[in-house]
């Protein structure tokens, strides 16, 4: 099969958990002798707008599409674009799949699975977040409070900047579409600079809408016509599978079933053993609020030094709204000798970095789907604390493989870090009862089966309608 796979970023632009199950799936399809290629955005500030270039990352033929929004004049275009859809279209001319896989569409358009469907190709979306429902992707409102499900009137509260669009700034983005095209940005940070300061001037300009409601109302129906196009939905959680069900996607074309891990970076790797009495925790991923890394330094500086320690591995990236995170967490740290900040990891490291950890700690705020880090833990056989919230809670047994605690209560958490500390045979027991991964192979297997089975619905839909016009 000649199989095309769609995600918003690709290795080695972004590492996270998405990109690199897409970047895992792809190269398995291809070793089962299928054609792949992975279409995805980029955002480059030195590049000309909408740029495509096709490339080669670990074997796999990649299409890359650069969207730096710099032509971003009304709200529709966070999530529909023409221009994108007319580069999707030509990599489908191009690479001709007979399956299009979608795994997160943010930054680029919802429009491209029409293309798909002109070509005749079934359509299958992995969900690995609530983008579909919720513009912001988390369900966590702007000081991070956890939204209780999509409403028009309170998305407008999240999307005020978005929204505010005004006929001032569509003449300002016009102007500055004239006077700088990408083109002729010949150094990265000069160019970035110019449009961080075209995006403050644009502030001003920007007032909310009178018809910021109907605007999300607009995009919450697009979304609703787009997702019955699509033919298969997959949802690694039934946390999140409820949501989409409840958001309307009917109940056949949509199928729980966890994604598939890759297992080579855990090969040759035993467990450091200590060399002090400590015990070692550890926090893996994007260090940004949305994770909670602020609930877990909270819950451990009152933790003695001497009894265990914490390391936090993982790049600091921006959002929006919490400029001084890293600082805040530092402060956090500040004179606790056990607590260390490792920074920025490859993907081919995690076995290493789990093999000298003994507890994994996910303190994440929001409905988290299916963590990459917890299954990468039972991987290792790694016990793990999780916030029981979201589809967390579906992966970690409390008091079997690890342990629960209340969301974003720092007193909890480190109630439970104690209850380790304190009983470090349970570490051992927790690590041995760590249940079975499934392998990207196993995933992948299955995946070929599913596509094959949508291939065969659309022929028969084909055929029956030729016999019918006959």
């Amino acid at each position: 099969m000649r199989i095309a796979q769609v995600i918003h970023a690709f290795p080695p632009y972004s590492i996270g958990g998405s990109e690199n199950y897409t970047r895992a799936l792809a190269k398995e399809l291809q070793r089962l002798g299928h054609q792949l290629a992975v279409f995805h955005r980029i955002s480059d500030f030195a590049r000309e707008e909408y740029a495509i270039e096709q490339a080669e990352v670990d074997g796999l033929s990649v299409w890359r599409m650069n969207h730096i929004f710099q032509y971003y004049d009304r709200f529709e275009k966070l999530y529909r674009d023409d221009e994108i859809d007319k580069r999707f279209a030509a990599f489908l001319n191009a690479f001709q799949p007979q399956i299009v896989h979608l795994h997160h569409l943010t930054c680029l358009s919802t429009s491209i699975i029409g293309e798909a469907k002109k070509r005749g190709c079934p359509v299958v979306m992995t969900l690995h977040d609530y983008w579909l429902i919720c513009q912001r992707g988390q369900f966590l409102k702007t000081d991070l409070a956890l939204c209780p499900g999509q409403e028009d009137r309170e998305c407008v509260k999240c999307l005020t900047r978005e929204l505010g669009v005004t006929e001032a700034s569509r003449k300002a983005s016009a102007l500055y579409r004239r006077i700088l095209p990408a083109r002729l940005a010949l150094l990265n940070r000069a160019y970035s600079l110019f449009r961080s300061g075209y995006f403050m001037s644009r502030q001003f300009l920007l007032q909310r809408q009178d018809n910021a409601v109907q605007e999300v109302h607009r995009r919450m129906e697009h979304f609703r016509e787009i997702c019955q196009t699509i033919d298969l939905f997959i949802s690694p959680s039934r946390f999140l599978a409820e949501k989409f069900l409840a958001f309307g996607i009917p109940t056949e074309r949509l199928v729980c079933s966890d994604n598939g891990y890759d297992t080579t970076s855990f090969v040759g790797h035993k467990k450091v053993p200590r060399e002090r009495r400590q015990l070692r925790f550890g926090f893996i991923g994007v260090v940004f609020p949305p994770k909670g890394v602020h609930v877990l330094l909270e819950a451990f500086r009152e933790i003695g030094e001497e009894e265990a320690e914490l390391t936090i591995h993982g790049a600091e990236v921006p959002y929006e709204g919490f400029d001084g995170y890293g600082d805040h967490l530092r402060r956090l740290a500040a004179g606790r000798k056990n607590i260390h900040f490792a920074g920025p990891y490859l993907p081919s490291e995690i076995g290493k970095i789990l093999s000298t950890l003994d507890v994994l700690v996910v303190p994440s705020v929001w409905y988290e789907n299916s963590p990459l880090t917890i299954h990468e833990a039972f991987l290792a056989q790694v016990p793990v604390i999780t916030a029981d919230l979201g589809g967390m809670r579906e992966f970690v047994q409390d008091g079997v493989n690890g342990l629960l605690f209340r969301p974003r209560d720092a007193a909890d958490l480190r109630e439970k870090m104690r209850q380790l500390i304190c009983h470090a045979v349970l570490v051992e027991e927790f690590g041995r009862r760590a249940p079975t991964v499934k392998t990207i192979a196993e995933d992948a297997a299955v995946m070929v089966e599913r596509y094959k089975y949508l291939l065969r619905a659309r022929d028969e839909q084909r055929e029956h309608a030729r016999r019918w016009v006959g």
